[in-house]
């Protein structure tokens, strides 16, 4: 303003509201006024803040700054802060020619623009490289389908053009002969969608920790933000009237209140992704890698989770936040869905696991990806749980095999055994044989000498 008196690195707006900000380089004092009207030059004066007063610095946000250089009155430029877009979104802004995830946001990506010139755009697209994880998949595809295969051949019957037939080893097992068809349903899924599985979707707008947080000011911010008139999902991962477990509530517009709701759930399946199995096979196949491409740039979480999501047990130890938090019952007979009602568990007591609970089913209940789940049947396929004393039905069924050789060997050996004694025994009646034989035949002669004496 004019005459006013300004010290070093006090900040203006000028002209006003024009978003434009200069700081003072130095204190000083003067009278703003304009050049004449018929003036074709600007006539300097200290206070009136330009790109060509050296008493100013201008300052844009997010463009840069400049100052007149009063020995030789030439403009000198003190730097155009670099100025990038990502995929079509806003300006972003750095001091320094190379951008990284603290200017743009995005871990893994550095942007260097050093060799550009100053104007020069230059145009490119960031995405996920999903290669690794398509690799990763056809891997999981590969091996899968050599389970199979392996599988199949234990218990095929073959026939060849001469009318053999040869059978595998484990052809008289049904459980194994069983084996393809239970591997293909567990990557396949559950039919019923889990709840609480990342791969679920149940249509939610918004997660609170309990019922206190779903308020007619919270829906009044909702409607809001939402800018229509209700409808609003809203799940609550403890609600204290229904035993702590997730309920779901929707709002009312009409009547201005929560009304209980019953969510629809749907899962993240692997024909969501492209892939299916082969008709009549039990072969996994890829049948649209386009889908999967844009499934893993799209959802790669819910890929992620499909394949590896961590494992979610039905039960837990208790600890002392827990016991805070909503003094849980405490589990007598390990069963979550039935607990011991009223008697409140202590840190380090079995509970159930909230985190497990599946409203599609009304029941606590584990959840995991696909890997785990064919690894934990697998392992008790092959090895049983030591825990339970189940010993699997590959290592039952070997070491019923064994226990069959056994019993063989054990005739064989018996047979051996008779057969030995048997040997002996016809040895020594055929040695006495041949001694009477022998006897008949010294007696025989001896009765024909004697005839023969008497003529």
């Amino acid at each position: 303003s004019s005459g006013a008196t300004y010290t070093e690195n006090d900040l203006v707006e000028y002209p006003t509201a024009s978003s434009v900000y200069y700081k003072a380089v130095a204190s000083h004092t003067g009278v703003a006024t304009l050049p004449d009207a018929d003036s074709t030059n600007w006539v300097l004066y200290s206070n009136v803040p330009s790109v060509d007063n050296d008493g100013w610095e201008q300052i844009i946000p997010g463009v840069g700054r400049a100052r007149f250089d009063g020995d030789d009155e030439e403009l000198n430029e003190l730097g155009t802060n670099a100025k990038i877009k990502i995929n079509g979104g806003d300006d972003i802004y750095a001091n320094q020619p190379v951008f990284d995830a603290d200017a743009h946001g995005y871990e893994g990506l550095l942007i260097d623009v050093s060799g550009a010139a100053v104007g020069e755009t230059g145009t490119f697209n960031v995405q996920r490289d999903v290669e690794p994880a398509k690799a990763a998949i056809g891997k999981f595809v590969e091996e899968f389908n050599d389970a199979q295969d392996y599988a199949r051949s234990l218990v095929a019957v073959n026939y060849d053009d001469e009318d053999n037939v040869t059978a595998g080893t484990f052809s008289n097992n049904i459980e194994i002969s069983r084996l393809g068809s239970q591997l293909r349903k567990i990557v396949f899924g559950s039919s019923y969608a889990h709840s609480e599985s990342l791969v679920a979707d149940d249509g939610t707008d918004l997660v609170v920790a309990d019922e206190t947080d779903v308020t007619a000011t919270l829906a009044t911010e909702l409607d809001l933000a939402m800018g229509t008139g209700g409808g609003y999902v809203v799940k609550i991962n403890r609600d204290s009237t229904i035993g702590d477990k997730v309920s779901y509530r929707i709002w009312n517009d009409a009547t201005a209140t929560w009304d209980s709701h019953e969510p629809v759930f749907s899962s993240f399946r692997l024909e969501d992704i492209g892939m299916d199995f082969g008709t009549g096979s039990d072969r996994l196949q890829v049948k649209n890698s386009a889908k999967l491409g844009e499934q893993l740039l799209e959802n790669p979480d819910k890929v992620k989770a499909l394949f590896a999501a961590d494992t979610v047990e039905s039960t837990k130890t208790a600890t002392q936040d827990d016991i805070d938090d909503y003094a849980p019952d405490k589990l007598l007979n390990d069963d979550p869905n039935t607990p011991d009602t009223g008697n409140s568990a202590a840190a380090g007591d079995l509970i159930a696991n909230l985190a497990a609970y599946d409203n599609n089913t009304d029941s606590y209940r584990p959840h995991q990806g696909i890997t785990y789940d064919l690894n934990d049947f697998l392992s008790n396929f092959l090895t049983g749980d030591q825990d339970t004393g189940y010993k699997g039905t590959y290592k039952a069924h070997t070491e019923s095999i064994r226990a069959q050789n056994k019993r063989i060997d054990d005739r064989i050996d018996d047979m051996n055994r008779y057969l030995e004694q048997r040997e002996k025994a016809l040895t020594q009646s055929f040695i006495r044989m041949e001694e009477m034989q022998s006897k008949l035949n010294t007696q025989m002669q001896t009765l024909t000498n004697s005839f023969a004496n008497n003529k």
